[in-house]
């Protein structure tokens, strides 16, 4: 009768790893389409201020979405297990590169542990801040449903875009975006 019993407990153990290897699977899915995707603004009553983003860097220092009031920030979702991340972290870069002198900042938050980030990013010069999200709590908060996915916040700590799969990060409509946003935020500052 304990055979049955392990035996039962094995197939159970089998199928609950399936389950969550084909979650993981569905989870990349809508973001395979070779085009990149555009940005869509948020709806009026979904927006508003941004998710508490209270995460630890690679190196165990802690940081928060609040050190960016005052610039638009681009949170961006992904992993390193995610083909379409990866693809798209180079330009990511170029993007935060291309934005360094004005009031933008980019967040990239692995949704991995540590230890594999910290180890995926020990080779590579990232130029880009990464945070952890080890437990998945900043994903719950963002209702983030694929990867990649992004959310861009205004200066105020508003949401107000969001891409849910691979951006063209170099295109002149993101830059357009963005820029449109930093002016925005600032010409708003300048009539207070």
């Amino acid at each position: 009768m304990a055979k049955s019993v392990d035996k039962k407990n094995g197939y159970r153990d089998s199928f609950v790893k399936r389950i969550v290897f084909a979650g993981l699977i569905v989870l990349c899915l809508p973001v395979q389409a070779s085009d990149p995707v555009d940005f869509v603004r948020l709806v009026e009553n979904r927006v508003g201020a941004a998710p508490v983003l209270d995460l630890s860097d690679v190196d165990d220092q802690e940081r928060d979405i609040s050190d960016f009031r005052g610039r638009v920030t681009l949170v961006h979702f992904w992993a390193t297990w995610c083909s379409p991340c990866l693809k798209e972290l180079p330009d990511l870069k170029s993007f935060s590169e291309k934005f360094s002198n004005s009031d933008v900042h980019v967040v990239a938050v692995a949704v991995d542990s540590h230890e594999l980030v910290r180890e995926f990013v020990a080779n590579r010069n990232m130029g880009i801040d990464i945070v952890v999200d080890q437990y998945g709590s900043a994903m719950r908060d963002y209702k983030v449903t694929a990867l990649p996915s992004s959310y861009i916040i205004d200066k105020n700590g508003e949401l107000q875009f969001l891409a849910v799969g691979p951006v063209d990060w170099l295109s002149d409509e993101t830059s357009r975006l963005i820029e449109n946003l930093v002016g925005t935020a600032e010409e708003n500052h300048e009539k207070i």
